[in-house]
């Protein structure tokens, strides 16, 4: 029998629906599993953007397609409207969609005692703790850039140019594109702190890297999207697009789009 697995928040709503595409799916011949399995055809992400976040971790960015019913207010990931699910299940079923490869940030962290990596679909943010300002020398490939005063640094992928980067005056950009953006948070301008005004685009093989001033060695903390990661012995980190990706469905090509300018205008 084939399998799917559905993935939904906790909200009352979405847990109706959650049963509702249950009960449709097993009337179409379909094993439905509540979490990740890797013999699933298919992750459905039932909620806002952040239940796709989540369900996208917790799977550890599998390569099953994925595709969003949307009960939240944003949902740039949540293509399939809440009351259509018998016209998506049907549009499935006909493979009319094309499938949309959505790359990752890749950020291998380099502290006093070990390397590890982690990975973004959003974004990266970099900040002090308690609300304080950082510092850090920011290089691209190897070439310093500036030393950056401030809240701190929104390193983001174009699928996540659409959450904290547009707030703070980056570019929103085509999910599918494979570059990052780096974007300052409260930049302080003054005859110490010279650090740039605007975001900047960085194209695919080039490398980011954020190396804090040895006070801030532990008193740091990397955001992944949305989760909070305090840093200990810091040294630098490096950020790049990996080439790692996740794959989701499109069944509307302009999609994107209407759905930009739905929540924006």
């Amino acid at each position: 029998m084939k399998q799917i697995s559905v993935f939904s928040n906790r909200n009352q709503y979405s847990q109706k629906i959650k049963n509702t595409l249950a009960d449709k799916l097993h009337q179409r011949g379909y094993s439905v599993l509540f979490s990740f399995h890797p013999n699933s055809e298919l992750n459905i992400c039932i909620g806002g953007d952040g239940s796709f976040i989540k369900a996208v971790h917790f799977s550890k960015f599998s390569q099953i397609p994925f595709i969003g019913i949307n009960t939240g207010h944003l949902g740039f990931f949540q293509e399939i409207n809440s009351d259509s699910l018998d016209s998506f299940l049907d549009a499935y079923q006909n493979r009319d969609y094309c499938i949309e490869d959505i790359p990752l940030i890749e950020a291998t962290i380099i502290t006093q005692r070990n390397t590890y990596t982690l990975y973004a679909l959003n974004e990266f943010l970099l900040k002090g703790m308690w609300s304080h300002m950082i510092q850090f020398d920011v290089y691209i490939d190897g070439v310093f850039i500036e030393n950056f005063g401030g809240d701190g640094m929104v390193l983001s992928s174009p699928a996540g140019s659409t959450g904290h980067n547009a707030s703070i005056g980056g570019a929103i950009l085509y999910p599918s594109l494979e570059i990052l953006q780096l974007t300052p948070l409260a930049p302080i301008h003054s005859n110490t702190y010279h650090s740039l005004r605007n975001p900047l685009i960085i194209p695919q093989n080039s490398k980011v890297r954020l190396m804090p001033e040895p006070r801030y060695a532990n008193h740091s903390i990397l955001v992944v999207d949305g989760a909070e990661k305090k840093q200990k012995d810091l040294k630098y980190i490096d950020f790049f697009i990996s080439n790692k990706k996740i794959h989701r469905l499109v069944f509307q090509k302009d999609w994107y789009w209407k759905n930009l300018r739905d929540k924006f205008l």
